[in-house]
């Protein structure tokens, strides 16, 4: 999996797969993962933030050129999604990782990664980074 590309999440999404488009513009994905179908359901993603299939939402500011597709949960939240489920449990996310398999565009998945850790996480794909404490699958 290789990182997003741009700073602001929505024009990652839509520069790996169109190489074009406004950083303001929503991209919806539809969850594919188990852990995805029955904790966040569908996502919509834009510069500032997540939005889950209930309506919760978690605010995003980029981490910085240096980790692409890695995101600040900012302010610190908690929401409960599907079935009374957390993103990350009882404890509070505090970076999101977002990811594409390929960097060609070729590819219509995204990945999420959430950490609870007070150290940046890397954009990789490595699934034993400290501090991770879920992962989910989304498809176009």
């Amino acid at each position: 999996m290789l990182p997003c590309p741009r700073l602001f999440i929505a024009a990652a999404a839509l520069s790996v797969a169109f190489a074009a488009g406004p950083a303001s513009a929503a991209e919806k994905w539809e969850a594919v993962s188990t852990t995805a179908m029955s904790i966040t359901g569908n996502i919509t993603i834009d510069e500032y933030k997540v939005t889950f299939e209930n309506g919760e939402s978690l605010g995003l500011r980029p981490v910085g050129e240096d980790e692409p597709g890695v995101f600040v949960v900012t302010p610190e939240a908690n929401p409960t999604l599907l079935n009374g489920n957390k993103l990350c449990g009882n404890e509070p996310p505090t970076f999101l990782v977002f990811g594409r398999p390929k960097a060609d565009g070729g590819d219509e998945t995204l990945y999420l990664k959430v950490f609870d850790t007070n150290d940046v996480p890397e954009a990789s794909n490595e699934m034993d980074q400290p501090g991770i404490c879920a992962s989910y699958t989304y498809m176009r």
